[in-house]
């Protein structure tokens, strides 16, 4: 409870992104269905991502928790795009996704394990050494633009944000208590149903 509570709780949630982040290996995120929320970071700290034609990625926090986590959205998208899907709080296909730069490629359900598998062919086939220090380069760049910096803010804004009632959220709260987050989702929906697909 309390903004040091909410902020330990995104330190929690940011440990996967940060761990992706900071690893020597380049990874790949292979993506299909719901990709939402800190599925959605995930994706985003990612190396490569590839997604089916048939995933719907989005940050839809804002409805029900008003802040997410992990920044890495700002750093992926322009500001204006990640303005759009941050603060509006809507989901996108695979193909909007790609169109705005936050996946590499858009396939088709069937082709999504193989073409992961090519790509991870191509880099296995490269030099370690020169595919390691090419991340890490690639890595300082976004570290010097403040990425590091970003995530501690995030982390505490989530933690103020949270600590803060609103009626919105508290409602959330009561129905995932009583009913499961099934219901208090199907509830954001139709309380949003005007901004949510």
């Amino acid at each position: 409870s309390g903004a040091a509570g909410w902020r330990t709780r995104a330190q929690r949630c940011n440990e996967l992104p940060k761990t992706i982040w900071n690893m020597k290996t380049p990874t790949i995120a292979q993506v299909h269905g719901y990709c939402l929320g800190g599925a959605c970071d995930i994706a985003a700290v990612c190396d490569l991502t590839i997604a089916a034609d048939n995933a719907k990625l989005g940050e839809l926090e804002i409805h029900h928790i008003p802040h997410p986590p992990f920044p890495m959205l700002p750093y992926v998208l322009s500001y204006k795009k990640a303005n759009e899907v941050i603060l509006l709080g809507e989901h996108f296909t695979a193909q909007q996704a790609l169109e705005m730069g936050l996946i590499n490629r858009c396939v088709p359900q069937e082709e999504l394990e193989s073409t992961v598998h090519e790509y991870a062919m191509k880099l296995v086939k490269l030099p370690v050494p020169g595919v390691q220090e090419c991340k890490k380069t690639v890595k300082r760049i976004y570290e010097m633009a403040g990425m590091q910096e970003a995530v501690r803010i995030a982390e505490n804004a989530f933690g103020m944000v949270l600590s803060t009632e609103t009626p919105e959220f508290t409602k959330f709260c009561e129905i995932r208590d009583r009913d499961g987050m099934k219901a208090a989702f199907k509830w954001r929906n139709e309380f949003f149903a005007d901004t949510a697909e």
